[in-house]
């Protein structure tokens, strides 16, 4: 344990570069990375890690209150290393199926950046958009957040201004996401040696898989929150 948390420590400094380097270039970071390496492996899954752990403290905004803190980092954790499993798996099988070379631990040390970068995107966009919200109009954000936990229709953002900027983030941050993912699937296929069309057809399989998945998943899960 000591030598991990020593790993983590010694890490974390790095992380914030390589997460810049990912983020403003993808290809570049994994053409200049012994993706088959084990240091690659084991950076790639501390990169991964503190990523999560990034994302608990930026949600923790939305923590049921009733529900204990260490309950709820505990079922988030859980939820973020399933479904980021389970995308990998759809990741790899998809490259497969049109044919990539790659071996599954490059394309998995590959994977971790990649998912963890778009994790760190996708979790700062909904703090801007949650922020904005509570900030700007704490009645709709009431609203809002109350929506999710009663199962109701979501209120109309559109009636105010900060509901409006909020729109206006959320779908930069959609396009931002998918415009970054586009450039980063670059590297991938690359690395799988496969032409356009099989690259895009694996990218829409990726996509069009996980969504489902992940989204039974977080049904699931949510069955387990305790009451």
């Amino acid at each position: 344990m000591k030598d991990l948390i020593d790993k983590i420590l010694k890490y974390l400094p790095q992380y914030f570069l390589d997460l810049g380097r990912v983020f403003s270039g993808p290809k570049q970071f994994i053409a200049t990375r012994d993706v088959e390496s084990d240091d690659a492996f084991t950076n790639a899954c501390l990169f991964f890690g503190i990523s999560l752990a990034l994302l608990a403290i930026l949600g923790a905004q939305h923590q049921p209150p009733d529900m204990e803190f260490w309950s709820y980092i505990g079922l988030y954790f859980v939820s973020a290393l399933i479904s980021a499993a389970l995308a990998a798996l759809v990741f790899c099988i998809s490259l497969w199926v049109v044919g990539g070379q790659a071996s599954a631990k490059a394309m998995f040390v590959t994977y971790l950046y990649f998912y963890g970068t778009l994790s760190v995107i996708r979790r700062i966009v909904d703090y801007l958009f949650f922020g904005v919200l509570k900030v700007g109009d704490r009645p709709l954000y009431d609203a809002y957040m109350a929506s999710f936990k009663n199962n109701v229709p979501l209120p109309d953002l559109t009636k105010t201004t900060s509901g409006n900027i909020a729109i206006l983030i959320a779908i930069f941050g959609f396009g931002l996401g998918l415009v970054w993912s586009i450039i980063a699937w670059g590297a991938v296929s690359k690395l799988n040696r496969i032409g356009k069309l099989r690259s895009s057809i694996a990218f829409v399989m990726v996509f069009a898989l996980s969504g489902p998945l992940l989204l039974a998943l977080k049904y699931i899960l949510a069955g387990l929150r305790p009451d």
